[in-house]
C-alpha cells in the first residue's frame, strides 16, 4: 500500500508481512541526489553520512571510515592488525593521529622526542624508528623541558625495530612495554 496522509509519504506492508524491493542495485538518495544507502546484489552494502561512506561490507567482513564508538563488551576473535602512519619529530614533539606511528627524526638525523601532541585518555600508542640506523631518544618529563612523556627511567633509545607503548592518562603519555632488537 502506497499512499500520502496529507503530510508524509508511505509504503507499508500490512499484517506482518515482509516488504520485498528486488533489484541488482538497491540506492536510497536524498531529493538532492546525496547518498543513504547503496547495495549491490553479490558485493557491499554502502551506509553513508552526509554522503561521505562511513560503512561498507566486504568479502572479508565490514569496513569503517572514520571513527567506530562501541557500547557494552566486543570480542574480537582475529588479530588486531594497526597499520603504521608515518611521524616527523619537529622541534622535539610529534601528533599522535593512530595508534602505531613510525617516526624520524628532522632532517632524517637522531633527534629527541619530547612531546606527543593529541591522544584521548585511555588511547594506546606504539612507535617505532622510521629510520634502522637513527636512533630516537624519548625523553621522560623530568628531563624533557616541556615534556608529557612518563618513563620507567630518564630516557629510552629506539632504533632498528624497536618499539615504546604508551598509554595516555588524559595529561601523560606512559610507558607500559618497551621491545628491543638486540
Amino acid at each position: 500500500e502506497i499512499y500520502h496522509d496529507g503530510s508524509y509519504n508511505y509504503i507499508l506492508s500490512p499484517n506482518a508481512h515482509p516488504l520485498i524491493l528486488e533489484g541488482d542495485e538497491l540506492q536510497l538518495r536524498a531529493v538532492d541526489n546525496d547518498k543513504y544507502l547503496v547495495g549491490t546484489h553479490g558485493e557491499a552494502v554502502e551506509l553513508y553520512y552526509n554522503n561521505s561512506k562511513k560503512f561498507e561490507t566486504t568479502n572479508t567482513g565490514a569496513a569503517v571510515t572514520g571513527n567506530a564508538t562501541i557500547s557494552g563488551s566486543t570480542t574480537l576473535t582475529g588479530p588486531l592488525i594497526f597499520t603504521p602512519v608515518s611521524r616527523t619529530i619537529s622541534g622535539g614533539a610529534i601528533t599522535a593521529t593512530a595508534s602505531y606511528h613510525t617516526i624520524i627524526g628532522e632532517g632524517n638525523n637522531h633527534d629527541y622526542l619530547d612531546v606527543i601532541n593529541g591522544g584521548t585518555a585511555g588511547q594506546f600508542l606504539t612507535l617505532k624508528s622510521e629510520n634502522s640506523t637513527k636512533e630516537i631518544t624519548v625523553r621522560d618529563d623530568s628531563t624533557a623541558n616541556p615534556g608529557n612523556i612518563k618513563l620507567d627511567g630518564t630516557t629510552k633509545v629506539i632504533m632498528n625495530y624497536d618499539t615504546i607503548t604508551l598509554l595516555y592518562d588524559g595529561s601523560m603519555w606512559c610507558e607500559i612495554g618497551l621491545a628491543t632488537d638486540n
